[in-house]
């Protein structure tokens, strides 16, 4: 069994005022999020290293117990906070989730939740005594849901050996130390989010958390980050930053969807470091990664590999891949005879550059016809009021699929149709326009979307 120093601890000794986390409101240092974890450690004792799901909003204290579970050895599930109890049901049982941990007692779900037992987390913050800092590398730390993005979320295992090394291979690309800031813009359930807090604790940096009931925009002029990572729809926040908060940023990583060429080049012509990346829940984050503006998704990161099949497709292997999918009690971990996993991502290669195509099973077939949906949206994104949007295959009796989108905020259709005529042929343009539905917010899962059109439920 490995075991490593835990490194709030560690840092928390060398470097006792070092600054953890700064929020609009708080600063606490190292060593007061060492006491803070501490005393977390305390109140989880009592139900062992069975796993515990924990609704895990962007805050100190959800922070504080997630790295209180890591060091007592506990399996953190942290379930997406946007799914109703009935979804989750499924997965608790899969992950053999028997406590369920909110930030307060208003947060608490409303439907039973039987034999699950709902706590607060003031509920288990006990006085702080000498407790246990090792991490132990090999074991289960964290259950994830994949994105569903095009298909039903999966539970994701994780070791900390995994995350260590997908952290690693970030700082290392960027340079990114304990004089740096990150801001948490991502949300925990996310392994985007997810990975931005093992960056931080692992470099003695400090991790930045914003406001949730402000615009993006205020929270990083008002804490003044180096780092940032952003999904498309985030990037127009940009516009409205101040050039002194502008200078200060060194590095802002894309993830996500497909961002227009037009957006990126417009963020970038105005100064900010934009670097494209590619990454996936099942690779612990991020894969490959620019270290400078460009329309590629960057060269492979340290500790991973990735190849392209005769097929297209994209293939990755390295420290950070995941245990598994937990499956029936079981962990299954697809790959290749030679110890690839197939991302079902399509791509190519240029110079060593990634340039990511679309999904393999993402696209839609109408007619007889090759229809992707990342091109449809591209072009969707370059009508500058639009945030995100994300196009689907519906059943069709006559065309087999047709494709319909949704769009965030939605405008008259003659402003999409205007758009879609000057640059795709017809078969392509959305039969539908809808608008995002209130529980969705980020990164769609399509799957879900697509199983409320043709269940009625949206129209």
């Amino acid at each position: 069994m490995s075991l490593i120093a835990c490194p709030i601890a560690e840092t928390a000794k060398q470097h006792p005022d070092s600054i953890a986390i700064t929020t609009r409101h708080e600063v606490l240092s190292y060593q007061a999020l060492h006491r803070r974890v501490c005393e977390y450690q305390m109140g989880l004792r009592q139900w062992g290293a069975t796993p515990v799901a924990l609704y895990a909003s962007s805050s100190i204290e959800s922070i504080a117990c997630l790295w209180a579970m890591l060091r007592e050895g506990i399996p953190v599930f942290l379930p997406h906070l946007r799914y109703s109890t009935k979804a989750l049901i499924p997965y608790f049982e899969n992950s053999h989730v028997r406590n369920l941990l909110h930030e307060s007692t208003a947060s608490f779900l409303d439907e039973a939740t039987d034999p699950w037992q709902q706590r607060t987390l003031q509920d288990i913050r006990l006085p702080s005594r000498q407790t246990d800092t090792w991490l132990c590398l090999e074991q289960i730390s964290t259950y994830l849901m994949t994105s569903g993005s095009s298909g039903k979320p999966k539970i994701a295992t994780h070791t900390l050996s995994q995350h260590l090394y997908s952290a690693l291979g970030v700082n290392t690309h960027l340079t990114f130390g304990p004089t740096d800031q990150w801001l948490l813009s991502l949300p925990l359930y996310h392994v985007s989010g997810l990975g931005i807090v093992f960056r931080c604790f692992f470099a003695g940096a400090t991790l930045l958390i914003p406001t949730s009931e402000t615009p993006l925009r205020h929270s990083i002029s008002a804490l003044q980050p180096s780092h940032l990572s952003l999904v498309p729809h985030q990037l127009k926040q940009l516009e409205h930053i101040d050039s002194l908060t502008k200078q200060r940023i060194r590095a802002i990583i894309l993830g996500g969807s497909g961002c227009p060429e037009t957006l990126l080049k417009q963020v970038t012509k105005k100064g900010f470091p934009v670097l494209k990346s590619y990454g996936m829940t099942e690779m612990s984050a991020t894969i490959t990664c620019n270290h400078q503006p460009t329309t590629s998704s960057g060269k492979i990161m340290p500790y991973r590999e990735l190849e392209i099949t005769e097929d297209g497709e994209i293939a990755v292997r390295g420290k950070p891949l995941f245990s598994g999918y937990l499956e029936n009690n079981y962990l299954s971990l697809p790959l290749t005879y030679d110890g690839w996993f197939l991302t079902g991502d399509m791509g190519y290669l240029v110079e060593d550059q990634l340039y990511v195509t679309g999904r393999k099973d993402g696209m839609i077939i109408s007619g007889g016809e090759n229809i992707h949906p990342e091109e449809i949206e591209a072009v969707l994104l370059s009508i500058p009021e639009v945030q995100r949007v994300a196009v689907i295959g519906i059943s069709d009796p006559e065309f087999g699929q047709r494709p319909v989108a949704f769009i965030d905020p939605i405008l008259p259709q003659a402003t999409f149709i205007n758009v879609l005529e000057a640059q795709l042929p017809r078969y392509k343009w959305p039969v539908r326009f809808f608008g995002f539905p209130d529980t969705f917010e980020g990164k769609p899962s399509k799957y879900v979307l697509r199983e409320w059109v043709e269940a009625g439920l949206i129209r």
